[in-house]
């Protein structure tokens, strides 16, 4: 009876070990696919930033460039709702969201300096919106980073955590395995003494 529980509770060990195992590659992948998510929303922020500025310095030399309107139309879009073509997810932060807010509601009124540009509207306006756009921008960024960062922080640590419940587990069970064997070995030896002095009682007897 002993060696059957002996047996049963090793069993036990070994499966929460296992378990444990399983769940550590199961929020590995999903860490690895949080923070992949994250860098494309610190990438298509900076896309934001940068391809504005482009679009700006085209507009003013007259040339028009409407595929890059819709384009950054798109990301911002994508930023907010977190779907669309771009495969980007909503960031759950609150100070980025609400800069995109900002960051939208400046992009709606560059729009319209562009238009007013195009229909012959001074240059100096737009200059100017194009300033305070890449400010809120530069902004966008940054706290698309810093969430970023604090995320890559927090998987760390849970992954550390994780692997080392994993490690204390994995030396939890070798050493009640080499504690089982010992213990096998003397219940063996016992039965053995017992078995050898039942037969010499026997002889005497």
């Amino acid at each position: 009876n002993k060696m059957r529980k002996m047996k049963i509770q090793q069993k036990w060990m070994i499966a929460m070990v296992l378990v444990t195992f399983v769940g550590v590659g199961i929020f590995s992948f999903y860490i690895i696919k949080n923070l992949q998510g994250n860098a494309r929303i610190v990438n298509y922020s900076g896309i934001v930033r940068g391809a504005t500025q482009k679009l700006v310095k085209e507009e003013m030399y007259g040339k028009e460039n409407d595929d890059l309107i819709e384009r950054l139309d798109g990301i911002l879009y994508d930023l907010q709702n977190g779907d669309g073509e771009n495969q980007l997810e909503k960031m759950s932060d609150e100070q980025f969201s609400l800069l995109l807010e900002q960051v939208q509601r400046s992009w709606e009124e560059l729009k319209k300096e562009i238009l007013h540009v195009r229909e012959g509207g001074g240059l100096e306006s737009l200059f100017l919106q194009s300033e305070d756009y890449f400010n809120l921008a530069d902004k966008l960024v940054s706290a698309a980073e810093i969430y970023s960062e604090k995320q890559a922080r927090h998987a760390r640590f849970w992954l550390m955590s994780l692997y080392f419940i994993l490690i204390v587990l994995v030396a939890v069970t070798a050493i009640y395995g080499i504690r089982q064997k010992k213990m096998r070995e003397e219940l063996l030896q016992a039965e053995a003494a017992s078995k050898e002095k039942g037969s010499f009682l026997a002889r005497m007897s």
